[in-house]
Order: structure tokens, then C-alpha cells, then sequence
């Protein structure tokens, strides 16, 4: 004869175990209230707190598995429950299937990290979206839901592995590309050199008396987000992490969207901010207020209060940007159908060009353009030094051109510090020459004052 639990049909369950005579009823009820328990532990948790839609499909189906289980759960079901999908929708089962896989992976991250000590594991196997509750070490016999078919969990390891290999692959450039970085920040170098006045004039200016120093890195992974996307994240999206969300039109494409939130969840920077957060880490650990370093993602509005801020990128890849950019001439655009970054002159000179492309000279070589500004915070309470070149390339050049004693003297006599001792605010638009990828040779183009 089959087990009870395995007969038991509809909404009956809890009240026919609580009903069963001995020590077996009490322990199915006990089982049942843990699982319930352990659900309400996994929603709370810091991996589902941002995630409305995914505590929500987890809540019903766990709910829907334990109170019967003998009952299939389907994508209409969820589709109309869940995501409040009409029951004449269309695509209800696309949406299903992307979130049923955004949940599977976030339950092996729960069960692999915060909640590795659980007695029970939770696991929603593919084609099905009715979760399996099942002790760590458990018999057959101890599997409160039927297990798979067997030869289920190989096939299905199989089919979640192959579409994924290309990103395996593309992390395994991301590490030779954290290793690069990791030589750049820990390689011995000097700080600035003694003969380089100009130099440790301006930067005086960040390392205060009066308040700490931030540089805020910017975020690789965004840029290609945005890419896939085709447009960038605005600062109030970017600041709410909700990043299944914005992705929603890649749904359509479920490894495409999957790909998409799996890059997000990493934190990458271009070797450029890491050589300068290098150079600047030397020259802050000499001033009395702490040097900070941020990643974007981690970075919060109250610094620009309390702080003098340094943002490195485009907007598209530091959306802290959107914060000065009204007082800027010179901003990043980029171009979605070529993917060409460029920069627009909002108040153009005489006949000179509103918009500076980049262009390639040769096979090896090509002409982009940077921006580099220094103004007050949105507050007035401290500063700010905004830099970005249109390629990683040019970015490295601002890095360069803020500490080099040649360019920052020529850069005072064009803007006459007051007094011989503050630098006014400014903006700059330079050109790059880049040589078969070797750093590049940097020209000032334009040098005004920002607008306040």
C-alpha cells in the first residue's frame, strides 16, 4: 500500500496529519511547519530582499506544495497568481519560466552560503514548479515530495550546462581581467614626485582638513548591461538594484536574460580607475582625512554631503554622473545601433563641432575624447572631479593628466589659480590618440568654466 501521504488528496493535508494517531502524524506535522518556517527564512533573506516578484513565486508555489501535494502546478497558474497575468494573456509562460530559473539559481546561492546549515533544502527541478522539500542527508524514504523521474537531475544538469558554457567562458576572461587589475593595485609605485607643485596643489584640494576623499569606480558590468539593454539605467534605477526587472524585455530570450542578471551580480572596473585609485591611494594615506575607494554600486547620496567625491566614467557605466551633469558643456552620448560612444558640445564655439565621434585612423590606431571637470557638489559643501575618456584607453589618460606635473602647469596657466594657490572649476575636453593600444597621446581641445 502507498504511503498516506502519497493518497491524500486536495486541501486536506495538515488536517488529516494532524489527525493521524502516534508519533508519525505529529512528525509529517512537524516536517510540514518546518519546511513552512524555513520558506519564510528564505523570503527575509538579504538574496530575495530586492526581489518582490521572485519572494512572491516562491511564497505561492511552497505554499501551493505543502498544503497539497498531490496537485500539479502550472505556468498559467502562476502566471495569474504571481504576475497578475488576465487569463487571456499571452506570453504568461515566458515570464513563468524566466523567474522559475532566476529562483532555482538564487535557492542553490541560499543553500550554498547563508542558509548552508538548514536541516531541509529546498529544490524546484526543472518542468516542474512544484518545490521538493528534502532533508540534507535524506533516504528515499524521508522525501516529504516524490522525488524526479530517475536520470531527471543528470538530464536536467545537462540542459542548465551547455547554453551556459560561452559565459564560462567569459568569466574566465573576467579573472584574467581582475588578475591584470589586482598587479595594477598592489605594484609598487611612486607617490607624486616632490617637483610636481601643480600637481599636489590640486589635489590639496580633495585631501582637506575638513572632510574625507571618495573615488567612486565605475562599473564594467553596467556598460554591458546597458548593452544588452540598448540604453543606459537612470540613477534612481541603478540605486534600486532591481536589476530581473529592468531586464524584463529580454525576457523573450530566457538565456539572454538570465545572462544579463548573472553579470550584475559581479563587480567589475577597468584597469584604468584601478591605476588611478593606485596612484591616489599614495597620496591620501599622507592627508589628515581618510581616502575612500567605492564601487559605484556601493556608493550612497550622503557622500556627495559630506565629502569631496571623484567619479571615474561615463555615465553609462558611474549613473553617479547624472548627479553634475547639468553644469557640464561636454556630455557622453552613445550611439546604440554602431555601440560608438561619443561627446556633445552643448554650447559649441564659433563653427566648431557639437558632437565628437570616435574614429578610426587605421587598423591600429584610432581618435577618441575625454572629459575631465572639477566643480562644486550638488550641496556646495564640497568638490567634485569628474573624469571619463569615450575608451577605457581615454579614462587612462585622465588618470595621467591629473597627475602629471606638465599637463596640470599648463592646465593652471590656462585657468589662472586664484591667488597662485586654488584651481577654478573647470571642464576640459582632451583628444586621444591611440597607437595599437599603447597609452595614448592627450591634447586640450576646449578649457572653460563650468556653469553654476
Amino acid at each position: 500500500m502507498a504511503p498516506v501521504h502519497d493518497i491524500i488528496l486536495r486541501k486536506d493535508v495538515n488536517r488529516l496529519l494532524r489527525a493521524m494517531p502516534g508519533a508519525a502524524g505529529d512528525r509529517r506535522a512537524n516536517e510540514l511547519e518546518e519546511c513552512r518556517r524555513l520558506v519564510e527564512r528564505i523570503v527575509a533573506s538579504p538574496l530575495f530582499e530586492r526581489s518582490a516578484r521572485l519572494r512572491e513565486f516562491l511564497s505561492y508555489v511552497a505554499g501551493r506544495a505543502l498544503d497539497d501535494p498531490a496537485s500539479k502546478i502550472n505556468e498559467d497558474e502562476i502566471a495569474r497568481a504571481v504576475f497578475a497575468r488576465p487569463l487571456d494573456s499571452e506570453g504568461g509562460d515566458s515570464i513563468v519560466r524566466v523567474h522559475a530559473s532566476l529562483l532555482r539559481k538564487r535557492l542553490e546561492q541560499f543553500f550554498s552560503g547563508e542558509g548552508s546549515r538548514e536541516a531541509w533544502i529546498i529544490e524546484i527541478p526543472k518542468g516542474n514548479y512544484a518545490p521538493q522539500f528534502r532533508l540534507r542527508r535524506a533516504t528515499a524514504d524521508q522525501k516529504l515530495l516524490p522525488p524526479a523521474p530517475p536520470g531527471t537531475a543528470a538530464v536536467q544538469r545537462g540542459r542548465r550546462l551547455w547554453p551556459l558554457a560561452g559565459l564560462t567562458a567569459a568569466l574566465a576572461v573576467v579573472c584574467v581581467f581582475l588578475g591584470v587589475q589586482n598587479y595594477y593595485l598592489i605594484a609598487p609605485s611612486p607617490a607624486i614626485p616632490r617637483n610636481s607643485p601643480t600637481v599636489s596643489r590640486f589635489w590639496a584640494t580633495f585631501f582637506s582638513r575638513d572632510r574625507a576623499a571618495d573615488l567612486v569606480l565605475s562599473d564594467s558590468s553596467l556598460s554591458l548591461f546597458a548593452d544588452l539593454i540598448h540604453r543606459p539605467l537612470s540613477l534612481a534605477e541603478y540605486v534600486s538594484k532591481d536589476y530581473a526587472q529592468i531586464a524584463e524585455p529580454l525576457a523573450a530570450n530566457p538565456q539572454l536574460h538570465e545572462a544579463a542578471i548573472m553579470l550584475m551580480q559581479r563587480q567589475n572596473t577597468p584597469i584604468g580607475d584601478a591605476n588611478l585609485a593606485r596612484k591616489l591611494s599614495l597620496i591620501g594615506t599622507t592627508g589628515p582625512r581618510p581616502f575612500q575607494v567605492f564601487y559605484a554600486r556601493d556608493f550612497h547620496i550622503r557622500h556627495f554631503k559630506f565629502d569631496n567625491v571623484i567619479l571615474a566614467g561615463a555615465r553609462r557605466a558611474n549613473p553617479w554622473v547624472e548627479l553634475i551633469e547639468g553644469h557640464l558643456d561636454f556630455r557622453f552620448g552613445y550611439n546604440e545601433a554602431e555601440r560608438i560612444a561619443f561627446i556633445e558640445d552643448r554650447a559649441p564655439a564659433g563653427n566648431g563641432p557639437a558632437v565628437y565621434s570616435v574614429k578610426r585612423l587605421s587598423r591600429t590606431s584610432r581618435l577618441g575624447y575625454a572629459v575631465i571637470a572639477f566643480l562644486p557638489n550638488p550641496s556646495g559643501d564640497g568638490n567634485v572631479l569628474y573624469f571619463a575618456g569615450s575608451e577605457m584607453e581615454g579614462t587612462e589618460a585622465c588618470s595621467e593628466f591629473l597627475t602629471s606635473e606638465h599637463w596640470m602647469s599648463r592646465l593652471a596657466q590656462r585657468t589662472g589659480p586664484k591667488n597662485g594657490n586654488t584651481f577654478p572649476y573647470f571642464q576640459l575636453l582632451l583628444k586621444t590618440d591611440v597607437v595599437a593600444g599603447a597609452a595614448p597621446e592627450v591634447g586640450i581641445l576646449h578649457c572653460r568654466p563650468v556653469k553654476l
